[in-house]
């Protein structure tokens, strides 16, 4: 396993679909920008963010994290 800074990283487990689907329809600009690296190829690049992790933040790296599995 690869070190991690995050204190207990089991906490992201607590989120569940139905809260990314809820934060993805309150908040339009995070689904635009879910939608923006879904449309976008980034298999075999290196991608850097600079962001603080909220749920919100989340749900764009899933769109990468959903390349990948492709």
């Amino acid at each position: 396993m690869i070190p991690s800074s995050i204190k207990n990283p089991k906490l992201a487990a607590q989120f569940d679909e139905g809260q990314f689907a809820w934060h993805r329809y309150i908040s339009p600009i995070t689904e635009h920008y879910y939608r923006q690296i879904s449309s976008r190829d980034y298999r075999s690049k290196k991608v850097a963010f600079w962001w603080h992790i909220t749920v919100q933040n989340i749900i764009p790296l899933l769109a990468l994290k959903n390349q990948e599995l492709r």
